[in-house]
């Protein structure tokens, strides 16, 4: 099924797959209008094209009014006021990112997007990345449980109750309503939006409580189903970083961290960089620098067929540990800015240890700034 137009309330949105066709949508909307004798707010009417790819951008008009285009995405929009204001508190950009950037794809979602949950999480995802300066390979379960936020899937499953409870069960709701609600559940149609929704809670075991709840909802089964799959989503993130046992990233604790990185005094480059180490990431950020070592593309085994590549001192695969701790270009760093430590009793075995307190964070950010410096030099 495609859908064309959703109402609600004084609002209504229009897609199409193709420009003529939006434009013809609009048309008809603007007659209709006018023999209502209704007006419309130009102010608050735009136009959004995604993935558009190299076609060329189309304008399009109310009556002969061009209608304004955004055309920056939301989290664009997002990832410049977070960089503007120097945000450093990690769940005021969460806030942010609820309020400015999901909040739009959840209008309605439950309706019309259930097709779509796994975008909207990969949404999320690349916003985490960015706030972490962490790369494309990290994994978004990874940097879940490194700042604590939580699925959008969680936000999915309140909406879907929420729905629930204002479309059919509410005082001011109209026997159509309940009536619609019930046909629905009676049918046996797998695209219906009933369906749909009990698939979502499926994947965690919570079907059977989400059929209990339609036939009979209270506000405790509402709560004890939101309370489920909040566990079960942070289960599966916590089961999902041992399995892959990525380094020994599995002795993180879930959430344990949050408070340290992200309410310290530390500056927001400093976090970022002590975000990097502790994912063991061969990606190191310095200031606004960037730089991807030589293991870099081969983290992930998303780039078997490319191999890692060697230091230029010619000795090791270039990580995190032979670049701190073993190779030889960087002594002279080394001996004048990693003194709080007996760099002879680090093994590759215990090296991310050093990362999961922010002792001597300093002066490992000053390291690398002055190591990736040299590193680019063009005698390097």
């Amino acid at each position: 099924m495609q859908i064309f137009i959703l109402l609600y309330a004084d609002d209504i949105i229009l897609m199409s797959n193709c420009p003529n066709d939006l434009q013809s949508q609009i048309n008809v909307i603007q007659k209709y209008f006018e023999s209502a004798d209704l007006q419309v707010n130009l102010g608050k009417t735009k136009t959004m094209i995604i993935n558009s790819g190299n076609q060329p951008i189309t304008n399009f008009y109310w009556n002969g009014e061009f209608i304004e285009q955004k055309s920056n995405s939301a989290l664009t929009q997002l990832m410049q006021t977070v960089a503007d204001s120097r945000v450093k508190d990690i769940d005021i950009s969460r806030r942010l990112f609820d309020a400015l950037v999901t909040s739009i794809p959840m209008y309605a979602f439950p309706i019309w997007g259930m097709k779509f949950v796994d975008k909207l999480e990969k949404l999320q995802t690349r916003c985490l990345r960015w706030l972490t300066g962490s790369s494309t390979y990290t994994p978004g379960h990874i940097l879940r449980l490194e700042t604590g936020w939580v699925s959008t899937k969680l936000i999915i499953c309140k909406s879907i109750l929420t729905t629930i409870c204002n479309v059919a069960l509410k005082p001011s709701s109209t026997e159509e309503a309940k009536s619609c609600l019930k046909f629905l559940i009676r049918e046996e149609n797998h695209d219906h939006v009933i369906n749909q929704w009990k698939h979502f809670f499926e994947e965690y075991n919570l079907s059977a409580d989400f059929m209990d709840l339609i036939q009979d909802y209270t506000i405790k089964r509402h709560n004890d189903i939101i309370g489920k799959y909040a566990q079960a989503l942070l289960n599966d993130d916590v089961s999902r970083m041992i399995t892959i046992n990525y380094n020994n990233i599995a002795e993180i604790k879930s959430h344990a961290i949050k408070d340290q990185i992200y309410t310290s005094n530390l500056s927001w480059p400093m976090k970022r960089f002590w975000q990097n180490m502790r994912l063991q990431e061969p990606r190191v950020w310095t200031g606004r620098k960037c730089t991807n070592l030589g293991e870099m593309y081969n983290k992930w085994n998303r780039h078997r067929n490319k191999p890692a590549q060697n230091c230029k001192c010619g000795h090791r695969v270039e990580d995190l540990f032979h670049v701190m701790i073993e190779c030889n270009i960087y002594n002279t760093i080394r001996n004048s800015e990693i003194k709080v430590i007996k760099l002879n009793s680090i093994t590759r075995s215990n090296f991310h240890h050093l990362f999961y307190k922010p002792d001597h964070i300093n002066e490992f950010y000053t390291y690398w700034k002055l190591a990736m410096e040299q590193r680019d030099k063009p005698h390097y």
